[in-house]
Protein backbone atom coordinates (compact mmCIF):
# COMPACT_ATOMS: atom_id res chain seq x y z
CA UNK A 1 0.00 0.00 0.00
CA UNK A 2 1.10 3.49 -0.67
CA UNK A 3 0.66 6.03 1.82
CA UNK A 4 -0.67 9.17 0.19
CA UNK A 5 0.93 12.30 1.75
CA UNK A 6 -2.11 15.03 2.37
CA UNK A 7 -1.56 17.92 -0.03
CA UNK A 8 -3.02 20.97 1.97
CA UNK A 9 0.22 21.20 4.51
CA UNK A 10 2.29 22.05 0.83
CA UNK A 11 0.36 24.19 -0.30
CA UNK A 12 1.55 27.94 -0.16
CA UNK A 13 -1.71 29.92 -0.15
CA UNK A 14 -0.24 33.18 -0.55
CA UNK A 15 1.35 32.43 -3.55
CA UNK A 16 -0.62 32.36 -7.49
CA UNK A 17 -1.65 28.75 -8.23
CA UNK A 18 1.20 27.86 -10.51
CA UNK A 19 3.67 28.18 -7.71
CA UNK A 20 1.78 25.11 -5.87
CA UNK A 21 1.98 23.02 -8.87
CA UNK A 22 4.80 21.04 -7.23
CA UNK A 23 2.17 19.29 -5.54
CA UNK A 24 1.28 17.15 -8.62
CA UNK A 25 5.17 15.62 -8.54
CA UNK A 26 4.29 14.61 -5.15
CA UNK A 27 1.36 12.35 -6.46
CA UNK A 28 3.99 11.54 -9.86
CA UNK A 29 6.50 9.39 -7.27
CA UNK A 30 3.29 8.11 -5.49
CA UNK A 31 1.80 6.70 -8.55
CA UNK A 32 5.65 5.85 -9.52
CA UNK A 33 5.98 3.59 -6.17
CA UNK A 34 2.60 2.23 -6.97
CA UNK A 35 3.97 0.56 -10.10
CA UNK A 36 6.70 -1.42 -8.25
CA UNK A 37 4.74 -4.52 -8.89
CA UNK A 38 3.12 -3.63 -12.46
CA UNK A 39 4.15 -6.71 -14.13
CA UNK A 40 2.52 -9.30 -11.76
CA UNK A 41 -0.77 -9.76 -12.90
CA UNK A 42 -1.62 -11.92 -9.92
CA UNK A 43 -1.09 -8.65 -7.35
CA UNK A 44 -4.66 -7.41 -6.87
CA UNK A 45 -4.07 -5.22 -4.39
CA UNK A 46 -1.05 -3.70 -5.77
CA UNK A 47 -2.53 -2.65 -9.53
CA UNK A 48 -5.52 -1.38 -7.09
CA UNK A 49 -2.82 0.89 -5.17
CA UNK A 50 -2.30 2.16 -8.61
CA UNK A 51 -5.45 3.00 -9.64
CA UNK A 52 -6.20 5.24 -6.75
CA UNK A 53 -2.74 6.75 -7.06
CA UNK A 54 -3.18 7.59 -10.98
CA UNK A 55 -6.33 8.68 -9.95
CA UNK A 56 -4.63 10.85 -7.25
CA UNK A 57 -2.11 12.19 -10.06
CA UNK A 58 -5.10 13.40 -12.48
CA UNK A 59 -7.12 15.01 -9.99
CA UNK A 60 -4.09 16.86 -8.96
CA UNK A 61 -2.84 17.51 -12.42
CA UNK A 62 -6.65 18.73 -13.49
CA UNK A 63 -6.05 21.27 -10.66
CA UNK A 64 -3.47 22.97 -11.85
CA UNK A 65 -4.85 22.68 -15.58
CA UNK A 66 -5.54 26.01 -15.81
CA UNK A 67 -1.79 26.90 -14.99
CA UNK A 68 -0.39 24.30 -17.13
CA UNK A 69 -1.73 25.18 -20.30
CA UNK A 70 -3.43 23.12 -23.11
CA UNK A 71 -0.38 20.58 -23.53
CA UNK A 72 -1.93 19.07 -20.36
CA UNK A 73 -4.41 17.21 -22.99
CA UNK A 74 -2.06 14.46 -23.97
CA UNK A 75 -0.51 13.54 -20.59
CA UNK A 76 -4.39 13.67 -18.29
CA UNK A 77 -5.64 11.61 -21.40
CA UNK A 78 -3.08 9.08 -20.70
CA UNK A 79 -3.64 8.86 -17.23
CA UNK A 80 -6.69 8.16 -17.80
CA UNK A 81 -6.31 5.28 -19.69
CA UNK A 82 -4.46 4.31 -17.22
CA UNK A 83 -6.96 4.85 -14.95
CA UNK A 84 -9.98 2.71 -17.32
CA UNK A 85 -7.09 0.18 -17.46
CA UNK A 86 -6.81 -1.00 -14.10
CA UNK A 87 -10.67 -0.02 -13.20
CA UNK A 88 -11.79 -2.58 -15.60
CA UNK A 89 -9.33 -5.54 -13.76
CA UNK A 90 -10.28 -4.19 -10.60
CA UNK A 91 -13.91 -5.08 -12.05
CA UNK A 92 -13.07 -8.82 -12.38
CA UNK A 93 -10.74 -9.33 -9.45
CA UNK A 94 -13.81 -8.20 -7.46
CA UNK A 95 -16.30 -10.16 -9.75
CA UNK A 96 -14.23 -13.29 -9.75
CA UNK A 97 -14.47 -14.18 -5.81
CA UNK A 98 -18.16 -13.73 -5.84
CA UNK A 99 -18.89 -15.85 -8.79
CA UNK A 100 -16.49 -18.44 -6.99
CA UNK A 101 -18.90 -18.29 -3.50
CA UNK A 102 -21.69 -18.40 -5.69
CA UNK A 103 -20.32 -21.69 -7.52
CA UNK A 104 -19.28 -23.28 -4.07
CA UNK A 105 -23.16 -22.64 -2.27
CA UNK A 106 -24.63 -23.70 -5.75
CA UNK A 107 -22.79 -26.89 -5.79
CA UNK A 108 -23.42 -27.86 -1.41
CA UNK A 109 -26.77 -26.89 -2.68
CA UNK A 110 -27.25 -29.06 -5.11
CA UNK A 111 -25.70 -31.83 -3.66
CA UNK A 112 -27.66 -31.19 -0.31
CA UNK A 113 -31.00 -31.62 -2.74
CA UNK A 114 -29.54 -35.02 -4.17
CA UNK A 115 -29.28 -36.26 -0.75
CA UNK A 116 -32.52 -35.13 0.87
CA UNK A 117 -34.81 -35.84 -2.26
CA UNK A 118 -32.95 -37.95 -4.20
CA UNK A 119 -33.69 -35.70 -7.00
CA UNK A 120 -31.03 -34.60 -9.95
CA UNK A 121 -29.09 -32.17 -9.86
CA UNK A 122 -30.53 -29.08 -11.29
CA UNK A 123 -27.21 -27.86 -12.31
CA UNK A 124 -27.51 -24.06 -11.79
CA UNK A 125 -23.66 -24.33 -11.15
CA UNK A 126 -23.12 -24.91 -14.48
CA UNK A 127 -24.12 -21.65 -15.51
CA UNK A 128 -21.34 -20.42 -13.22
CA UNK A 129 -18.59 -22.21 -14.14
CA UNK A 130 -18.72 -20.52 -17.54
CA UNK A 131 -19.09 -17.09 -16.41
CA UNK A 132 -15.69 -17.62 -13.89
CA UNK A 133 -13.90 -18.63 -17.26
CA UNK A 134 -15.29 -15.69 -19.34
CA UNK A 135 -14.00 -13.25 -16.20
CA UNK A 136 -11.01 -15.01 -15.89
CA UNK A 137 -10.36 -14.45 -19.31
CA UNK A 138 -11.53 -10.50 -19.58
CA UNK A 139 -9.06 -10.16 -17.02
CA UNK A 140 -6.36 -11.63 -18.70
CA UNK A 141 -7.36 -9.54 -21.69
CA UNK A 142 -7.95 -6.05 -19.73
CA UNK A 143 -4.39 -6.90 -17.91
CA UNK A 144 -2.68 -7.26 -21.38
CA UNK A 145 -4.00 -4.34 -23.20
CA UNK A 146 -3.32 -1.91 -19.71
CA UNK A 147 0.56 -3.27 -19.77
CA UNK A 148 0.44 -2.59 -23.79
CA UNK A 149 -0.94 1.10 -22.38
CA UNK A 150 1.61 1.40 -19.76
CA UNK A 151 4.85 0.41 -21.85
CA UNK A 152 4.21 3.00 -24.30
CA UNK A 153 5.79 5.06 -24.08
CA UNK A 154 6.55 3.74 -20.79
CA UNK A 155 6.09 5.12 -17.04
CA UNK A 156 9.53 7.09 -17.40
CA UNK A 157 7.77 9.13 -20.68
CA UNK A 158 5.09 9.59 -18.56
CA UNK A 159 6.86 10.97 -15.87
CA UNK A 160 8.91 13.16 -18.08
CA UNK A 161 5.83 14.35 -19.70
CA UNK A 162 4.30 15.43 -16.18
CA UNK A 163 7.66 17.39 -15.38
CA UNK A 164 8.08 19.09 -18.62
CA UNK A 165 4.49 20.72 -17.91
CA UNK A 166 5.92 21.41 -14.79
CA UNK A 167 8.95 23.02 -15.81
CA UNK A 168 6.88 25.06 -18.62
CA UNK A 169 4.82 26.49 -16.51
CA UNK A 170 7.56 28.29 -14.75
CA UNK A 171 8.36 29.98 -17.64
Amino acid sequence: MVDRLPLHPLVDRGMPMRANAHIVLVRLEEMLAAAATVRDPDAVEELHELRKAAKHLRYAIEIFASALGPSVRPVLKRIELIQEHLGAIHDCDVRLPLLHDCLAREIEREQRRLVRHGLPASLAAEGIAPLIARTRLERAERYAAFLADWDDPGPLALAESVRALLAQSET
